[in-house]
């Protein structure tokens, strides 16, 4: 694992990757390890494809996208237009913030139009403080440093 670790958290994929590319890129060419987190496919966005069809295509373009940008893709089992702020979901999403440990995390405006968006931006909000605070049990795994947000 690197010191230097980038986490953009999207609640669709391709979110992240159109808002935060350049920086997700920018820190990969410069060395640091690149994460994008994607708490959703985005999956009911096609008005001729079923979800489960445009789910797996979605799937399919995030990780190619990842990998043009230097970047390792991580799918949440979360369905589109049904994002909650739960527990659950904060306890994943912390789990997965300890295990790569990262130095900046960017996500959504909180006043984003999109209810998607809004419950992304607070779930990462609450899973952060759940990942630095060294009380929390989150799966027996180290809690993460200093954290530069970007929100």
């Amino acid at each position: 694992m690197s010191d230097h670790c980038i986490v953009a958290v999207g609640a669709h994929a391709a979110d992240m990757e159109f808002s935060a590319g350049g920086a997700i890129l920018k820190h990969a060419r410069a060395g640091w390890e690149a994460h994008i987190v994607h708490l959703t496919l985005g999956e009911k966005g096609s008005a001729t494809l079923s979800p489960e069809e445009y789910g797996e295509q979605k799937r399919q373009d995030a990780l190619a996208s990842a990998e043009g940008l230097m970047a390792s893709a991580h799918f949440l089992p979360y369905r589109d237009g049904e994002l909650a702020v739960t527990d659950d979901a904060i306890r994943e999403l912390a789990v997965l913030l300890r295990k790569l440990q990262p130095k900046v995390v960017i996500t959504h405006w909180r006043e984003s139009i999109h209810s998607d968006h809004i419950v992304c931006h607070e779930l990462t909000r609450r899973a952060l403080f759940m990942a630095a605070i060294r009380h929390f049990d989150v799966d027996g795994l180290p809690p993460i440093g200093s954290v530069l947000p970007c929100f």
